[in-house]
């Protein structure tokens, strides 16, 4: 069965993954939010006042205030956050860019045995890629091809570690 997937933009992807504290800073601006916006803010506030007080929104408050925020200032900015157009997306989300792409792009056949390796194929290509043209051509020249296909292999591999399943020491 082939699943597609659909990409996540890096500017939404780093939206989505950014920390409490990256969404409430000025790198972050709230734009009008849905209906359906406002009652994820609102789960996503009582969840971090019952992590962090208990569930005592009194106290909650004036942790808030300390910070200089307030429980409509943040419902605002966790119902709706975007990044600023003048602040950069970090390294991570362009890298995630690329690799989803190159997650598509299997790369062709792939000669590792590991589980997951056709998966991961198109990622160490692309990898190879970004790294060789990154170096100096004089650089380049002193590696053989087969320790480059070693490189890729070795990437591979690492990849493919992470999504084993491990068994849980009981």
């Amino acid at each position: 069965m082939k699943v597609d997937a659909v990409a996540v933009s890096p500017e939404a992807l780093a939206t989505r993954a950014a920390t409490i504290d990256e969404l409430l800073s000025d790198d972050f601006e709230s734009p009008p939010a849905l209906k359906r916006d406002t009652d994820r803010a609102t789960k996503r506030l009582a969840a971090w006042c019952k992590s962090s007080t208990g569930g005592d929104w009194e106290l909650f408050d004036r942790r808030l205030r300390r910070d200089g925020h307030t429980v409509a200032d943040v419902l605002t900015r966790f119902a709706a956050a975007r990044r600023r157009s003048t602040v950069p997306l970090p390294q991570w989300a362009r890298d995630a860019d690329w690799i989803q792409v190159a997650l598509r792009n299997r790369g062709g056949m792939c000669s590792a045995s590991a589980p997951f390796a056709h998966v991961f194929s198109g990622v160490a290509g692309e990898a190879d890629r970004r790294l060789w043209t990154s170096v100096d051509a004089s650089a380049t020249n002193r590696f053989a091809s087969s320790a480059r296909d070693d490189l890729r292999a070795l990437l591979i591999d690492s990849l493919c570690g992470l999504c084993r399943l491990r068994e849980v020491a009981r």
